[in-house]
Order: C-alpha cells, then structure tokens, then sequence
C-alpha cells in the first residue's frame, strides 16, 4: 500500500510568529573539532522533548543552502527539542557508497560525541537524504525525516559532481519511522521513490521549504509519531 494514503493533513491558515523566534546566544554550543552545534529547547516550553533532533549538514559544494534548517530549528527549539546540527566534511572515494559511509560515520561520531540520551530524530534535505539512509542502516535512530529525497536511478549517480556511482540500495536494520516531506506539487514524482510502499508517511507542503506551512507539517508529525 502506498503510504500515500497514510498521512494527510488539512493546510493550515497561519503559524504563529513563535517559529521564528530568535535563537539564544546562552543556548548555543559550539565544537569546532566535531563539526557541530547543539541548541538547546527552550526551558519555558509546556515541556521539554527527550528525543534530540540532529539535523544533517552537506558540503556547500553539494549545492545546499546553508540557511535552510534555521526557521526549523527556531520553531522546534521553541516548542521544547534540543537539536544538534552537523556538518559533515567533504569526503572523497572511488564510490557513492564509500563516500556516504564516511559521512555517516562522521554523523554518528558527532552524536555520540554530543552524549544525547535517546536514539534522535534525523533531518536531511536533498543529497543529505543519502547520508541519513546510510546512517540509519547502521545505527539506531528514532526517526528520520527526508526532505525533498532525490530519485535513485540504478545506473546513474543522482549528481555525478558529488556522488561518483549510483547509489547502492540501503538495507536498514531496523525500519524507524520516517517521514518523506517534499512539495504538493511533487506527488507524481514521489510515487516512483523506492519508500513509496513501505510504511513511511509522506509529508505533503505547498511554497517553499522552510516557509510557514512545511514548518507546521513537520510539527504536526512529530506530535503524531510521539515525539
């Protein structure tokens, strides 16, 4: 059964300005030996999330805006989740598999290094989507969320610039749960990813990621899936 059936949600009107909300200078911790940055959940949220959110960082040279986690960070933060964002470093090989492993193994030394307490939450957009699938085919997670995943082609890199082989099928352990988030306008395209059958819930936004209704989608989820 596809899972586009699964999960829907009524769009919402408006979000309050709360997703917005300045981030604390007292809440950051920097590490400049792992790559990363903790945030914590804001201390006068209704309560406080014990699953930490990871959000997963690509090299620039991947094509991804450096900017586009911040309004989701600043809206979880508020409504009471840590988050830790990674920065994976640019790695080399002879293959896409080798390359993705390197940086999931980069991931999993940075949350291991942050000693968080539950099994987090991922979050990727575009290529990093790939990171976090390696990653969770050979670590323990809570859940994932794929933003906009690209399409694996069986003979063909899906960006030849920083994957140089096409991506190897991934084999996960144990399934979390997953949440596949991409525009409304992409539902066609979504039907042919390899998750379509499986028990991942598809998250539907219209406009821009990182614009107020893909915000509250992602809220909407988390409280859905308990976290």
């Amino acid at each position: 059964m596809s899972f586009f059936k699964k999960f829907s949600y009524t769009l919402p009107v408006s979000l309050s300005a709360i997703a917005y909300a300045g981030l604390s200078r007292q809440s950051i911790r920097c590490s400049s030996t792992t790559g990363s940055i903790w945030r914590e959940g804001n201390p006068s949220a209704p309560r406080a999330s014990p699953y930490p959110l990871v959000f997963i960082r690509t090299p620039q040279s991947w094509g991804e805006d450096q900017k586009e986690f911040q309004s989701t960070q600043g809206l979880l933060i508020q409504k009471g989740f840590g988050c830790l964002e990674i920065f994976c470093d640019e790695h080399t090989g002879s293959t896409s598999k080798e390359i993705l492993k390197k940086m999931a193994d980069d991931v999993q030394q940075r949350i291991r290094l942050a000693a968080i307490p539950f099994p987090p939450v991922l979050f990727a957009k575009g290529l990093g989507t790939l990171v976090a699938e390696t990653h969770i085919s050979d670590f323990p997670v809570s859940g994932v969320v794929l933003i906009d995943p690209p399409l694996i082609e069986d003979e063909k890199s899906p960006n030849e610039s920083a994957l140089p082989s096409p991506v190897e099928p991934f084999n996960y352990e144990a399934f979390p749960r997953i949440g596949i988030m991409d525009k409304l306008a992409n539902v066609e395209k979504l039907e042919k990813h390899r998750l379509a059958n499986s028990d991942a819930d598809l998250i539907l936004y219209n406009g821009e990621y990182g614009e107020q209704q893909s915000l509250y989608e992602v809220e909407r989820w988390l409280d859905d899936k308990g976290f």
